[in-house]
């Protein structure tokens, strides 16, 4: 390093140094293209930095460091600045990202807790880090204080003393940026060629940048809510042809409506042919527009045919219309999702939906109506918290006020007006045998048969199963809590597949007893050992032969519940049927004791069987998080 130039370091807080931190290589690479070149003579725009040496490095040169700061790197990088700052108070903290507030108020109380972190970058980064280096260098050279002129700069907030007093100094906010292109990519300039591993497993994309919509939970749209703006997409497609020839392993397109355009169906083929010639990426990660339509089913097509493993996902968060109201969401239509749901289901072409558990105007029994719904549809779900992100408009006092929002320390909602703490607690329990049930598959079948031979909502069983495990735990095996104990649902699976009938004696037992359904007939033991038999069970040597005198593949290949008018009914099977089930994801041999890598987040502990539900596979990758 040469001594005349000032280090700047990028902090990679997570991920083991497995991905590719896209916005800080933004900055890198607008700040190598800054004032034709000015700034690469005067700093040392630092490649990668392994963050245990930078923190245990106390002689490491006094520079300048750049933060990006999202819910799941900010408590990390906070706890570096200021190990930083204790080391060498020389140092200047810069932390940008969705993570740092931009209202005034916010702001401060942001600084003032912070002490280490001497400038919050508000909005887009790029040129505001350019400008506010190009300041830094000339204070560092001249050894003058950086506060003093700096606020010509546009998007940065600071604590500064004046006349005595310390006060919050905030320039006005810097408009966003229309021509994308004129930021370099960090791929294609040699920047990310410094960072090339073995180790490294996702990259992330954008395409756009910007969204129509203002829903109150999320910062996106609120913080743009204006025309979306785009990179060019031979530009785009030769990132993806950079991440396919370097083996990335999950590819994450960072547009908050991937589809809205028609050249996302472009982008999208040229993704399935990059798979198709380099064998990479092997999973891709979206979010789709809002407002979708039968182009979302062609992007899938074009890689899930290709051998990505990706699946349609329906971003409803809610179909409850108090909670659609409460959050501002009635602009989006969510019949649209309705229709793409039964593209996606013509196509046979895998789908999920994703829900939230907490927002204002929901409440427990709206939520189990959404699973019940989803449930019936045969659209598996993902659930997630409700976070009360900073700059979203949920984030605002009056709006906290008007709905009762109340938070954790992790800013994860914890009750409003309309769900208690122990309705939100009862709700997550909920999610948790909800997720053991569907996505894991331990009762997938036997709660369609109970709720189509008896009646039953499946979501009404699990609910009431959870109320018996909760009153008479010694009922139960303790493994049906481990999700609770664990947090991840892999972990949860050990005790179950490596004794799967303990667990269907327990429900065997449980539905007769409280529920009153005579299910002891010989029609229900075999569903009972069908869904036993399509559960992964360690160390079993698969395929196995299953043999019924039921028609099983008949009754279940259609998973989608009967209409109100219509009976569905377990036939006979004149002769017997028999069929292999198989284990090609090598289930039945996983470590649980491990944490896997799926950012796509579904997954389905199904063995292979002729009614398995649609869904593209993709081997398990170790945990980068």
């Amino acid at each position: 390093m040469q001594s005349s130039r000032i280090p700047v370091y990028p902090i990679v807080p997570h991920g083991r140094g497995r991905y590719y931190p896209l916005a800080l290589g933004m900055i890198h690479s607008f700040a190598r293209v800054f004032k034709d070149g000015k700034l690469e003579s005067a700093l040392f725009l630092a490649p990668r930095w392994r963050i245990m040496k930078l923190v245990s490095a106390r002689n490491t040169a006094p520079g300048n460091w750049l933060f990006t700061d999202y819910l799941w790197s900010i408590q990390r990088n906070l706890e570096i600045s200021q190990t930083i700052k204790e080391s060498d108070p020389r140092n200047i903290t810069i932390h940008g990202g969705p993570s740092v507030p931009k209202n005034a108020a916010a702001c401060e109380r942001f600084l003032s807790a912070n002490p280490h972190v001497d400038i919050a970058v508000r909005g887009e980064g790029e040129l505001t880090c350019a400008e506010l280096l190009d300041h830094l260098a000339d204070t560092w050279r001249n050894n003058a204080d950086w506060r003093v002129g700096v606020d010509w700069i546009n998007g940065i907030s600071f604590l500064a003393e004046r006349n005595g007093v310390r006060e919050m100094i905030q320039t006005p906010d810097r408009a966003r940026l229309k021509d994308l292109d004129l930021l370099p990519s960090p791929y294609l300039d040699g920047t990310f060629d410094r960072w090339l591993s073995p180790d490294m497993k996702l990259a992330t994309v954008e395409t756009n940048r910007g969204c129509p919509y203002g829903c109150t939970f999320c910062d996106w749209g609120s913080a743009t809510l204006q025309k979306i703006n785009t990179f060019d997409i031979q530009r785009v497609k030769d990132e993806i042809t950079w991440i396919a020839k370097n083996g990335m392993e999950i590819l994450f397109i960072a547009d908050s409506n991937f589809g809205i355009f028609d050249r996302d169906l472009e982008i999208a083929e040229h993704v399935g042919e990059m798979r198709r010639r380099y064998g990479f990426p092997r999973e891709v990660q979206v979010s789709y527009a809002k407002n979708g339509n039968a182009r979302i089913a062609d992007i899938v097509r074009a890689m899930v045919s290709a051998g990505v493993y990706t699946q349609g996902i329906i971003s409803i968060q809610t179909a409850d219309q108090n909670a659609l109201r409460a959050v501002r969401r009635t602009n989006i239509r969510t019949e649209n999702y309705r229709k793409l749901a039964q593209v996606f289901r013509e196509q046979r072409l895998p789908i999920s939906t994703d829900l939230m558990i907490g927002l204002p105007g929901a409440t427990i029994e709206s939520y189990k109506s959404e699973l019940q719904y989803f449930w019936d549809e045969d659209i598996p779900v993902k659930t997630y918290p409700t976070m009360l992100l900073p700059n979203s408009p949920m984030a605002e006092p009056a709006y906290v006020k008007e709905h009762g929002i109340r938070v954790d320390e992790h800013d994860v909602v914890v009750s409003t007006a309309t769900m208690s703490e122990a309705d939100m607690r009862e709700a997550q329990d909920l999610r948790h045998l909800y997720e053991l049930a569907e996505k894991a598959s331990l009762l997938r079948y036997i709660l369609r048969f109970l709720q189509w031979e008896y009646g039953i909502p499946a979501m009404e069983f699990l609910h009431r199963l959870l109320r018996q495990i909760k009153a008479k735990p010694e009922d139960f095996p303790d493994y049906l809590s481990t999700y609770e104990r664990w947090g991840h649902l892999d972990r949860s699976l050990i005790a179950v597949f490596d004794n799967p009938d303990t667990f269907y004696d327990s429900i065997w037992r449980f539905a007769p007893e409280v529920l009153k359904l005579p299910v002891d007939t010989d029609a229900a033991k075999a569903v009972w050992q069908l869904n036993a038999a399509v559960v992964p069970r360690r160390g079993r040597r698969y395929p196995i032969e299953v043999e019924s005198h039921y028609d099983f593949v008949d009754y279940f290949g259609n998973c989608i519940a009967p209409a109100p008018d219509e009976t569905r009914r377990l036939r006979i099977a004149r002769p017997a049927i028999r069929f292999e089930v198989g284990d090609p994801e090598g289930y039945a041999d996983m470590d649980l004791g491990k944490v896997y890598l799926f950012t796509n987040s579904l997954r389905y502990f199904e063995l292979d069987w002729p009614a398995r539900r649609v869904f593209k596979s993709a081997a398990f990758h170790e945990a980068a998080f």
